[in-house]
């Protein structure tokens, strides 16, 4: 279990209360902001999230414009957050801007998650051929590994471990 939050200012606090979930309950936070929202806004959620128990993967970053700009992708990385795209703004057209900065970060290995954002199968069906067909073409076999299994495993293994420390706690 998990969910998409979209950022507010309360997060951390509705995190602390069990309100919200995390990715496979664990320290993990699949973050959405506005298209719109300003760097500055982004930035310091990523700091505050590099102080705080848990680690954000950053949703979607091909919907925020503001992240275009060269570096900032590598700042919020440097400052702990993981890079999520959409498959579909991958495997999108070659002449599409969006399509071919997606492909430039997974060719610098600026992204550490690959999703269908598939809500329901007759909106948006998690189509991923096209992507994979460029990846296959043009990036590494291991990083292409780790982004469709790895970084989800890593989550995993991370609730697991939790499990077993908690089970050791109650003996």
């Amino acid at each position: 279990p998990g969910q998409e939050l979209m950022w507010t200012e309360d997060m951390f606090r509705q995190l602390e209360e069990g309100k919200v979930l995390t990715l496979a309950d664990s320290d993990h936070v699949l973050v959405e902001f506005l298209p719109t929202t300003p760097w500055s806004v982004i930035y310091r959620a990523a700091r505050e999230f590099s102080m705080s128990p848990w680690r954000m993967i950053l949703a979607h970053v091909e919907r925020y414009h503001v992240l275009r700009e060269d570096g900032r992708i590598e700042e919020l990385i440097h400052d702990g957050a993981k890079i999520q795209i959409n498959y579909s703004s991958v495997g999108g057209s070659w002449y599409s801007k969006t399509t071919r900065w997606c492909r430039k970060q997974l060719e610098e290995q600026n992204v550490h998650f690959l999703s269908t954002d598939m809500h329901d199968p007759l909106h948006r069906s998690p189509d991923t051929e096209a992507a994979e067909k460029w990846m296959q073409k043009h990036l590494e076999p291991e990083y292409i590994r780790m982004l469709v299994h790895g970084s989800a495993r890593e989550i995993l293994e991370e609730k697991r471990r939790k499990k077993l420390k908690s089970d050791k706690g109650t003996r």
